[in-house]
């Protein structure tokens, strides 16, 4: 983006990022179920894969709309663990690209998340070796991770991946977006 401005002569080409932060009227870190594992997708399900045997495992919440958020925010506090693997053809897509929004909402809740390692900005915002990245969007990759999930619940990894996303929450809080946006502005005026 900065080249494309430097090309087009724009004055005091500069960019900068502001991380995207999640709906604030998600309460943070909500009580969620601790007895076992609850995973949930959150979001319109064509952008979620959910071939058969991994649909009978993933319960949807369609937020797919604004107006559909609204009526579904208490249902964040019935899962544990949200789910976000996109369908191969979206996750590495070179023309369509979306922001991680996913583990930023997973982030404010309290709860680790499954995504794609190819996702976009998947490893940038959780790190390499966040234990909850998917290689492959199959149903036996995604069936082998919801199993160590659902097996490890609770534990090392679990606990591991829980740091991860409250170190993002605290990376795209409401808080440190105002500061960074505030940072953004001084430099830019």
């Amino acid at each position: 983006m900065q080249a494309h401005l430097v090309a087009t002569a724009a004055p005091a080409a500069r960019v900068e990022l502001l991380l995207h932060q999640a709906d604030i009227r998600l309460q943070e870190n909500p009580p969620l179920p601790m007895d076992r594992l609850h995973p949930t997708y959150f979001g319109d399900p064509a952008n979620a894969y959910l071939p058969d045997p991994i649909a009978r495992r993933i319960p949807v919440v369609n937020v797919a709309l604004a107006r559909n958020m609204e009526d579904s925010l208490n249902a964040f506090t019935t899962a544990n663990f949200h789910y976000a693997v996109r369908p191969t053809d979206q996750a590495a897509s070179t023309d369509i690209i979306k922001p991680l929004t996913k583990a930023v909402i997973a982030a404010r809740c309290g709860a680790p998340i499954m995504v794609n390692r190819s996702a976009h900005d998947a490893e940038t915002l959780l790190g390499y070796d966040y234990p909850y990245l998917v290689e492959h969007a199959d149903p036996d990759s995604v069936a082998t991770i919801l199993d160590r999930a659902q097996s490890g619940f609770g534990g090392s990894e679990w606990k591991a991946a829980q740091d991860r996303l409250r170190a993002l929450e605290t990376r795209v809080g409401p808080v440190q977006t105002a500061r960074n946006l505030e940072h953004i502005l001084e430099k830019s005026l």
